[in-house]
């Protein structure tokens, strides 16, 4: 909960933040006014200044749930915070899309505060891994949890790059009125941090045009593709014939080139999507998933064209169960995951159809958590893993208006740390385990096609699979397998 309401709060702050400041500075943004471009060099206290935002994320949050909320988890004493460090590093029983989602998101935090004080990536990674040290061992009287700070930490860079890299291209300090205000508050929803720090410095109502960040932000936007859909969702569980009909909201966003002949960059190249189910009986956030480069290379070889690396993922699959006290479908993540990747582009000729893209992966994945049929306790119901998993992807765009595509992903986790054999009823702090025993392998294969009916619309059909086969050392092995239908409208944006 900590993380949805940390939300909250920043953005309601922020956005007053804004308005304050936008009535104050108003004459600036609707006039005329302009002044010079501020230097690109990064403050020497900005290393400070992004402790400083972290901390202070921290203390709101805290202070709000202590005082407001009267949880009884942030009713900590210097006692606590002893204890927690005789304690150490324990496995906590969070519900599945606190631990796997919205943590991740409040690292992210961490992350832009860096980022947006101008710190390159690699020297904004050790914020989110004191930021939520700080919070394990200072802002709650629950032991502090190594879930947590793995999945904050690393799922926290991902989600933080990706936004603070969509809000820069939205941004435009060369606009004026309600464009320029519109853009400030959209790319503030997406990084919080960025508008904050921007409103900080006086950025946020600033006109002035910086050639260089310009030029920047111009490339990108030729090579970034946003496509936002509303698809109806036909989910069924194929071992019991249960079935549920839902409708979502989705995007999916492709930044940068992989096969561009450039210097490479962590993350210059990402692919992203996240979907909220908006009618229906499935979670808000259904699934999210990133891809993105921590360091690659691109050649070519007529007519393909390749790019391998290093790469970072976070996944996230949830869903309910479609009638009361029943299975649940699925209930998968992976938000820290890393391994080496390979993409490839095959046209004979530049601008010539048809056009096949494909891309492998192999990774190692240090934290996962997989739904379990045997671990409930307090409000857990899943196991935490540590494994490998693929992927593989194929995409032909046959014309201008039609396109189909494969997708497979296949991952194995493994459970080891179990103190006893359940089943399990007890309170929340006592089992600290990764789960039962067991290894489980889960796969998504989806494939579909697309047609565009326009330069900006399209629609298109998806067929998804979810099938998991778990593994117990002292319980029976358990299968469940689900699919889904999607149908599909589409507008794309800088397409």
């Amino acid at each position: 909960m900590r993380a949805i309401l940390c939300k909250k709060i920043i953005i309601l702050i922020l956005f007053s933040c804004f308005t304050n400041a936008f009535a104050q500075n108003s004459d600036a943004i609707w006039s005329g006014y302009a002044e010079p471009c501020a230097s690109k060099s990064v403050s020497k206290y900005a290393p400070l200044i992004a402790l400083s935002e972290g901390a202070a994320i921290n203390a709101v949050v805290h202070l709000f749930d202590r005082y407001i909320l009267k949880e009884s988890w942030a009713q900590v004493s210097f006692s606590d915070i002893g204890d927690n460090f005789k304690k150490g590093f324990v496995w906590d029983n969070d519900i599945f899309s606190t631990n796997a989602f919205f943590h991740p998101y409040h690292g992210s935090l961490y992350f832009n505060s860096a980022r947006a004080n101008g710190l390159s990536f690699w020297q904004s990674v050790p914020y989110p891994f004191i930021g939520s040290l700080i919070w394990e061992f200072a802002c709650e009287n629950n032991y502090p949890s190594i879930n947590d700070l793995v999945a904050t930490s690393l799922g926290g860079i991902a989600l933080g790059e990706i936004t603070h890299r969509i809000s820069f291209l939205i941004l435009d300090d060369s606009k004026r009125g309600l464009e320029r205000a519109g853009r400030e508050i959209l790319a503030g929803i997406i990084s919080p941090m960025d508008l904050f720090n921007r409103i900080l410095t006086g950025k946020a109502w600033r006109h002035c045009l910086d050639e260089k960040e310009e030029s920047e932000r111009e490339y990108f936007k030729e090579k970034f593709h946003i496509n936002i859909s509303v698809f109806s969702r036909f989910m069924a569980d194929l071992n019991r014939n249960r079935d549920s009909s839902n409708v979502a909201l989705g995007f999916a966003a492709i930044y940068g080139d992989p096969f561009a002949d450039k210097e490479r960059l962590p993350y210059d190249f990402f692919v992203a999507d996240i979907n909220f189910n908006i009618i229906g009986n499935q979670p808000i956030v259904t699934e999210a998933s990133v891809v993105g480069p921590l360091w690659g290379k691109q050649w070519e070889k007529q007519p393909r064209t390749f790019f391998a690396g290093i790469f970072q993922h976070f996944d996230y699959y949830d869903s309910n169960s479609f009638v009361k006290n029943g299975p649940i479908p699925y209930k998968f993540a992976a938000p820290s995951a890393f391994g080496g990747g390979i993409y490839v582009k095959k046209q004979k000729n530049e601008n010539e159809l048809p056009v096949f893209y494909g891309s492998f992966h192999a990774n190692f994945v240090l934290l996962g958590a997989s739904e379990s049929d045997y671990y409930f306790v307090y409000e857990r119901d899943y196991n935490y893993g540590t494994g490998y998993n693929f992927e593989l992807s194929a995409l032909v765009n046959f014309t201008k208006s039609s396109s189909a595509f494969i997708k497979l992903k296949t991952y194995k986790l493994f459970t080891f740390n179990e103190e006893e054999d359940g089943p399990y009823d007890s309170i929340y702090d006592e089992y600290s385990v990764q789960g039962n025993h067991s290894n489980t392998r889960f796969h998504i294969f989806n494939a579909g096609c697309a047609y565009r009916l326009t330069d900006d619309w399209s629609i298109g059909i998806e067929q998804r699979f979810y099938l998991r086969k778990s593994r117990y050392k002292s319980f029976k092995t358990v299968s469940s397998n689900s699919t889904e239908t999607r149908l599909r409208l589409t507008y794309s944006i800088f397409n």
